[in-house]
């Protein structure tokens, strides 16, 4: 790529003014050329890094090395050999180098061998434009397409291990259909001379990349809406399995309080008049029932707070907590939970109401009691001979057993996915992804409905500034995810 009017010179002092303009032109192209490189190169050597910081892989810190020279060998070339001249030295040099990070992002970077090949072919026929002497445009373009079909094969037989990066892959388009207007602006501008060889390259260029890139739109189009069709298929695949398996637990636990509560022990107790209860033969029996199935509920469930039986005013009779800690807890209330206990009356509760009017088991929702303790129950009818319901058997459970069914399930779309429960005001019941988010909202949720889900014990009882997703603190968490 010679810039000269001699036979075999190969470096020319910077024309004087009023010289020859095809010359000067040439030159100024010479010097946008780099420029232009130089500025690429410096961009990609700072997406390397950023993408390095992410998602560290050795393949971007190799790419990121490549990029970095080209950028500072352009910049010598400005400072140091066109000054002198040397426009010959200083193109080559910033055209090959250029030409080992395009080869390089082929390698390296998964499904990046076309666009690669492509952005450098423009290159090319950019840079043997800026050339009077047809040899050395020759070699420049035999050089082009021998390091584009490199690229090209390196989609599917690359010798390294590669990584995929969407962005890289939405951003080459782009940088080539720069390089295109770059050259055809150079041309309209007469900065390149439209020699009969040119005009035949980019004809032919142009039948090929036009045809290719409408195909590679509709195709990225295409398999945009296949991946995205068969990602919600997926997920929602994963969300239908692990809301099974939170039904299914449900459903086991109301049956087994439902079982439970056809003990006859349970109705001859309630049958008895509320002046011959305590200290009856039915009392202790009823007791030892609970304490029993207490102790084997515990062995199989660690969440279990407690067993209760509740009369038909919805009064705890008796609570099997008070046995763990005896003569720790105050009446009336347990201190551990923030919620009822023996000797309190829980008619007012749903837990009670649908049972005891309905006849029917029942899993209430789960009540707050602080930022990070909540709890919910399973109630079943506790039913006389003749089908009349004559008290409630409630069990009480941790909200942590549904962070921890939760578990389970964690990379089942992948092996960093997580799945989150949310009830019907979008309040994380269970969350893996971020669990320091427990009970609070996705999203703030209005001042009126705050005091209605606190009141109704759904949310804690803090500011309502804490009560929602702090975005700040999940964007922070959202950029280490790569990590």
């Amino acid at each position: 790529m010679v810039i000269s009017d001699q036979p075999g010179s190969h470096t020319q002092a910077p024309p004087a003014p009023g010289g020859d303009p095809a010359v000067e032109n040439r030159i100024l192209s010479v010097r946008l050329l780099t420029i232009f490189v130089g500025v690429l190169n410096a961009f990609l050597t700072a997406g390397m890094v950023i993408l390095m910081v992410n998602q560290f892989a050795w393949q971007f810190a190799v790419l990121a090395g490549l990029f970095s020279v080209t950028t500072f060998f352009c910049l010598y070339a400005l400072n140091n050999l066109y000054p002198r001249g040397a426009y010959v030295t200083g193109i080559t040099g910033a055209s090959l180098l250029f030409g080992l990070g395009i080869l390089g992002t082929a390698v390296l970077l998964s499904g990046m061998g076309f666009s690669a090949a492509i952005v450098y072919l423009i290159f090319t026929l950019i840079v043997s434009s800026t050339t009077l002497r047809d040899r050395q445009a020759n070699l420049a373009i035999v050089i082009g397409i021998l390091i584009a079909g490199l690229a090209g094969l390196a989609t599917d037989f690359s010798p390294s291990s590669q990584v995929t990066v969407e962005l890289v892959s939405i951003l080459t388009p782009a940088i080539l259909g720069v390089l295109f207007m770059i050259y055809v602006t150079m041309q309209a501008m007469q900065f390149v001379t439209s020699t009969l060889r040119i005009r035949l390259v980019t004809i032919f260029m142009a039948i090929v990349i036009v045809p290719l890139s409408i195909l590679s739109i509709f195709q990225t189009g295409f398999m945009f809406n296949v991946l995205t069709h068969e990602a919600n298929q997926a997920q929602l695949q994963a969300s239908q399995q692990t809301a099974f398996a939170v039904d299914q637990f449900i459903q086991e636990n109301q049956n087994a309080v439902l079982e439970a509560a056809q003990l006859p022990i349970f109705t001859r107790y309630l049958s008895l008049a509320e002046n011959k209860r305590k200290g009856s033969p039915e009392e202790k029996e009823m007791q030892l029932t609970l304490k029993v199935l207490d102790a084997n509920e515990l062995q199989s469930n660690v969440y279990l707070s407690s067993f209760a039986l509740l009369d038909m005013n919805g009064l705890n009779l008796y609570d099997t907590l008070r046995d763990r800690f005896e003569g720790l807890l105050p009446p009336e209330i347990d201190l551990l939970t923030g919620l009822p206990g023996q000797g309190s009356n829980e008619g007012d509760d749903t837990y009670f109401l649908v049972p005891a009017r309905s006849g029917v088991s029942y899993t209430s929702q789960v009540y707050i009691t602080n930022s990070t303790r909540g709890f919910f129950f399973v109630s079943a009818p506790i039913k006389n001979l003749k089908g009349q319901v004559v008290g409630v058997l409630r069990a009480r459970y941790d909200g942590q057993l549904l962070q921890d069914l939760l578990k389970r399930y964690n990379g089942l779309l992948g092996p960093k996915s997580y799945p989150i429960l949310l009830d019907n005001n979008n309040i994380r019941l269970a969350d893996q992804f971020t669990p320091n988010q427990l009970y609070k909202s996705i999203a703030p949720l209005p001042v009126e409905q705050i005091r209605l889900l606190k009141a109704n014990r759904q949310l804690p009882n803090l500011p309502d500034g804490m009560l929602s997703t702090n975005f700040d603190e999940f964007d922070q968490l959202i950029n280490n995810y790569g990590k």
